[in-house]
């Protein structure tokens, strides 16, 4: 009962909150904005900024994740992917180009591209792992005990 009280918030207060959220889920963003604003981010984080980096993860973090899971179909896979995503957010920021061959990349594009090469890298793994176990169980290393001694089932059909 004590946490309750201590998230407690007055009805007026609510009901305001709610029609400032109502609000700004319906003003049109700039998304030019949005991109400028994401790859001064991006530069902070090639040089090392780690609050620069913390609001790419804070601004991208749902979506990316979004991109992981559709690829993947499996929420941890995902979260793992995301991770590794980051890491190499983190370290190969200073590589990210605005421009590429008279060409513009949008800084989400870019880590959209690096979410799913992470996300098909796994896909890959999971893939040659299950030919691996799918070659051993046709070499007999993984045949059921069940087709060589019968167990309770067997024996009461018999």
């Amino acid at each position: 009962m004590q946490a309750h009280q201590n998230i407690f918030c007055p009805p007026g207060k609510v009901l305001a909150a709610a029609a400032e959220l109502h609000i700004l889920s319906r003003m049109k963003l700039d998304p030019d904005a949005d991109t400028c604003k994401l790859e001064a981010l991006i530069t902070g984080a090639a040089q090392g900024d780690h609050a620069c980096f913390a609001h790419i993860y804070q601004r991208t973090h749902t979506h990316l994740f979004g991109v992981a899971l559709r690829i993947l179909g499996q929420g941890q896979a995902a979260e793992d992917v995301l991770q590794e995503a980051y890491v190499s957010i983190w370290k190969s920021a200073g590589g990210y180009r605005s421009e590429v061959g008279g060409q513009t990349i949008q800084p989400m594009t870019w880590l959209i591209a690096i979410v799913r090469n992470k996300a098909l890298d796994a896909l890959r793994a999971r893939a040659a792992q299950g030919e691996r176990v799918a070659r051993g169980w046709r070499r007999g290393r993984g045949r059921c005990r069940s087709h060589h001694q019968p167990g309770p089932q067997r024996h009461a059909v018999a």
